[in-house]
């Protein structure tokens, strides 16, 4: 919005001009915790639809809108369908929509509740439910809070894989992250895949203000705390090799 105030204005707008562009109908911003929602999805729905009770903010009840929107027909982009197949082949099975919007997770003729469904698993199958019911497309932007929590170090390499395909479809994603085989994974996708990635280091110092350094994991793997814990790691172990 641009406004313009004459000489004696004191409070009184005297032009407006609207100049903000109009949102598709497709766009989507979601925000998905490190903490999964399937098992609790019910309890958080109730929590603030029911009861009114502000026990969860709104981030999480609009993943869970977006979440129980029945799963579409027809084709997706090939970059999507992809990281639905990853998780197949990753997991050797998927996240279903059941009855009165119970999720499951059906692998060959087995079926298994979110309860007695590994949390990895259900990290991942948000992702891919999201996709099937086209709540993420290319109109999307995407914010993850740690998403390798509770993920084996396989798997969370194989995320960082499908977050890439997702990034090639469109999608704009915002990662937070203290993993190094997050930064790793990232940086290797990056420098094969030649796409722009830029990694944020913030920076505070006591009694001084935040600082911030970008890095494009295309051109370098970036100094920080996680990569410099990794090279202490390895330089422990050749002491301990060495005798020191």
């Amino acid at each position: 919005m641009h406004f313009t105030f004459g000489e004696a204005t004191n409070s009184t707008i005297v032009d407006g001009q609207e100049s903000i562009k109009a949102i598709s109908e497709q766009f989507r911003c979601l925000f998905i915790p490190a903490k999964e929602v399937l098992t609790a999805l019910k309890a958080i729905r109730a929590t603030r639809d029911n009861l009114h009770i502000h026990g969860f903010d709104d981030t999480y009840l609009d993943l869970i809108k977006s979440l129980v929107v029945p799963t579409q027909k027809g084709n997706i982009t090939k970059e999507l369908t992809n990281v639905n197949q990853k998780l197949k082949e990753l997991f050797g099975g998927r996240i279903e929509q059941g009855d009165d919007d119970d999720f499951v997770f059906k692998k060959g003729n087995a079926e298994f509740q979110m309860q007695m469904t590994a949390e990895g698993v259900k990290k991942i199958g948000i992702l891919t439910t999201l996709i099937r019911n086209r709540q993420l497309n290319a109109n999307s932007v995407l914010f993850l809070d740690e998403p390798e929590t509770a993920l084996h170090p396989e798997a969370t390499r194989e995320l960082v894989e499908m977050l890439m395909l997702m990034a090639k479809a469109g999608i704009q994603i915002f990662i937070a992250t203290h993993n190094y085989f997050v930064l790793k994974q990232m940086y290797i996708c990056a420098k094969r895949d030649n796409v722009r990635t830029n990694c944020y280091k913030l920076d505070k110092e006591k009694g001084k203000t935040v600082e911030y350094s970008v890095n494009d994991l295309a051109e370098q793997f970036p100094e920080n705390t996680i990569s410099q814990e990794a090279i202490n790691m390895s330089d422990d172990e050749i002491k301990l090799d060495l005798g020191f």
